[in-house]
C-alpha cells in the first residue's frame, strides 16, 4: 500500500468514523489484531470491535466531540498525525464527572 492510500485511509478514520460517527466503517479501516499505541505506556490489541468502543465510551462522555486533522506525515505504512480533539465534557469519562454548572 502507499503513503497516500494509507493517509486516504487514516483520513476516513477520523472523518467518517470519528466525526461522523459511521461505526460500521470500523470492519474495513481497522485490521482484525491491530495494535493501538495511543493507550497509555502499553501498546494493546485493538481491532473493529475495540475501536467501535472508543468511539461510543468518547461521544457518550463527549457527545459534540469532533477531531481535526492539522497534519499527516505518511511513510509507506506508517502514519503519524497532528490533531486537535474538541468536546463538551456532559458524560462521565473514565470515572471523572462533568464539572456542575455546564
Amino acid at each position: 500500500m502507499s503513503a497516500r492510500e494509507t493517509e486516504r485511509i487514516v483520513r476516513r478514520i477520523y472523518d467518517e468514523l470519528w466525526n461522523e460517527r459511521r461505526l460500521g466503517v470500523a470492519r474495513e479501516l481497522i485490521a482484525e489484531g491491530a495494535i493501538n499505541y495511543d493507550t497509555g505506556l502499553v501498546p494493546m490489541p485493538f481491532g473493529p470491535k475495540e475501536m467501535k468502543g472508543a468511539v461510543l465510551m468518547v461521544t457518550a462522555a463527549f457527545p459534540d466531540n469532533r477531531h481535526e486533522v492539522e497534519e499527516i506525515i505518511a511513510e509507506g505504512d506508517r502514519v503519524v498525525v497532528r490533531c486537535a480533539l474538541t468536546g463538551t465534557h456532559l458524560g462521565e469519562f473514565m470515572g471523572l464527572r462533568p464539572r456542575a454548572g455546564r
